[in-house]
């Protein structure tokens, strides 16, 4: 060995030794595997104060909910709502249809009162004393127009009534438009036949 090489030995050999001794000792007979490197456990991080409890939320700061989540209570009564433009033709419909029953009975009264209208005129006569009534041809004339003026007017009152109602539009009125023109033509047709008797229009009173 020359000089040369024995001075270059042990300083060859300086690192070899300091890089194992770097490494932790081998236990039990193993060494670390090559490239592994062994750092010491770092120190235990300081505990930090715990942060205060939250405070919990104010009252006022709750979301308010006015609606009920529950059943009404028995003591109120629960909000009735709107009526649709549906439910009021139905409605509409349902008073229209018993309007014009009562009208056709209403009819069936009118036929009969201008009927009766010679016993009447004739109880009329006995009763202030004057001849015996007799009608005349255009008298009943006169009272059988009206009754066929009553049965057309409750036809085309029908008929108006259901052509409203099919196109969805209020009808109730049409039946009591009728009425009130059929009492009318009552009226008038009573009127004609009273006017009519001479006698009658003779006593104290008579228009």
């Amino acid at each position: 060995m020359t000089e040369n090489e024995a001075a270059a030995s042990p300083e060859g050999s300086k690192p070899e030794t300091s890089r194992a001794d770097e490494r932790p000792r081998p236990r039990y007979g193993e060494l670390a595997p090559e490239g592994w490197e062994w750092k010491p456990p770092a120190p235990p991080a300081p505990s930090e104060p715990a942060a205060p409890a939250a405070a919990p939320p104010a009252a006022s700061a709750a979301p308010w909910n006015p609606a009920p989540t529950g059943p009404p209570s028995a003591g109120l009564a629960a909000p009735t709502a709107p009526r649709t433009p549906a439910e009021a033709l139905r409605t509409d419909r349902r008073i229209t249809i018993a309007l014009l029953i009562f009208g056709l009975f209403g009819l069936w009264m009118a036929i009969n009162t201008l009927s009766s209208i010679p016993e009447a005129l004739q109880l009329l006569h006995t009763q202030q004393g004057l001849a015996d009534y007799v009608a005349s041809e255009s008298d009943m004339r006169t009272i059988l127009i009206g009754n066929v003026v009553q049965g057309v007017l409750w036809v085309a009152t029908a008929i108006w009534a259901v052509l409203r109602m099919q196109h969805a539009r209020r009808a109730f009125w049409v039946p009591l438009a009728g009425g009130v023109l059929s009492v009318i033509l009552l009226f008038v047709v009573v009127s004609m036949v009273a006017a009519s008797d001479p006698l009658l229009m003779q006593l104290p009173g008579a228009v």
